[in-house]
């Protein structure tokens, strides 16, 4: 990467069962970088290649309920 440190983005989201109940889960992405790879809970679940486009992305399946 020639010096450059790559952007990181962390956040927690507490998930309870109104969560895991809803038929679709979706996490909706506006402004990511250019090439950036999504990751919950250490899973990489999505991949993205253009920065000007608004990602929606069901993550259901991964949430982690506590």
């Amino acid at each position: 990467m020639h010096g450059l440190k790559p952007n990181v983005w962390h956040a927690v989201v507490i998930v309870d069962k109104r969560w895991t109940d809803r038929a679709y889960v979706d996490l909706v992405c506006d402004g990511l970088d250019t090439v950036s790879t999504v990751f919950i809970n250490g899973v990489a679940i999505y991949n993205t290649a253009n920065q000007f486009v608004k990602y929606r992305m069901s993550v259901k399946d991964h949430l982690k309920m506590v």
